[in-house]
């Protein structure tokens, strides 16, 4: 039996959005079960997060079509499929009995995973040799099994932990990185993102992260972005953003939301809002508020 394996957890469960919607980001679905049959799987295209762990070697996933990449499914890693990633499952030369264990979730764009799926694939291997996540990933299936719908929140908490440990990982191929105990979430990316979460309602530039860093713009610019798939301003931007969208739905104003986000007139906010969204901050408002019953 692989490490992290249990051959008697048998859960699909999905969480009710009543009163949760709003809640960015959240797991919606824990699946756990065991895996006894060579197939191929047909190609799809996900709609959703997906997050899936490997507690022994479960064969390949390959992209697009068949005679597409295959990569291996294999005994410790983690899968990460953004909404948009076409891909299929080939457990033929899987070592079986294997386990499908994984979580579908929304907001992964807003937890700051959208760096690591920057590629065609929409796809990124998380090597776990520590069993972190997969340790994370299990225990919730056993408290949907145990709690069903009372073990919303102990999924979110193990999630959330999961995110910690993905968002610290070690980048060391285009698509895979490692995660691990005795490496601490303190690469350079990381220690930006901090201080742009500390500090995004104040007036800073590139030229403020740069001498937090103790180095050049250009350099702060090139090495950030060459980790995380974005600038330094892209990302304070979104930053700002992701707190401007739950400041609408409370109902605060746009001058006061413009001051607690570090921009410098509500003109300046609702460009940005429109330039990352799409929309309009008034048009967000309207499109998620839930109309009060009589």
């Amino acid at each position: 039996m692989g490490v992290g394996m249990d051959r008697r957890l048998k859960v699909s469960f999905s969480f009710f959005d009543e009163g949760r919607g709003k809640i960015i980001p959240r797991v919606s679905t824990v699946c756990c079960f065991p895996l006894n049959v060579r197939r191929v799987a047909r190609c799809h295209r996900n709609a959703t997060w997906a997050l899936e762990y490997h507690a022994r070697n479960a064969g390949t996933v390959y992209f697009g079509s068949l005679t597409g990449n295959h990569i291996e499914r294999e005994a410790g890693t983690i899968h990460l499929y953004a909404p948009g990633c076409v891909y299929g499952e080939d457990s033929r030369e899987a070592d079986l009995p294997a386990q499908e264990t994984y979580w579908t979730f929304s907001g992964g764009d807003v937890a700051g995973l959208a760096p690591f799926v920057d590629n065609a694939r929409r796809f990124a291997r998380f090597f776990d040799p520590d069993n972190l996540i997969g340790k994370l990933m299990l225990e919730s299936a056993h408290f949907c099994n145990d709690r069903g719908q009372g073990a919303f929140w102990m999924a979110q908490s193990l999630f959330a932990q999961a995110l910690f440990h993905l968002l610290g990982s070690r980048k060391i191929s285009p698509f895979d990185y490692r995660v691990s105990a005795s490496e601490p979430p303190q690469n350079f990316g990381f220690q930006i993102e901090q201080y742009l979460r500390r500090n995004f309602s104040e007036s800073i530039g590139l030229a403020d992260i740069a001498r937090h860093m103790k180095t050049s713009p250009s350099l702060l610019s090139h090495k950030f972005k060459d980790e995380t798939g974005f600038s330094p301003i892209a990302r304070l931007i979104e930053i700002r953003i992701e707190y401007a969208k739950s400041l609408l739905l409370k109902g605060e104003k746009l001058k006061s939301i413009a001051a607690l986000t570090g921009h410098s007139s509500e003109y300046h906010l609702s460009r940005n809002f429109k330039t990352v969204t799409g929309i309009s901050p008034a048009r967000f408002r309207s499109v998620q508020s839930v109309p009060v019953p009589p």
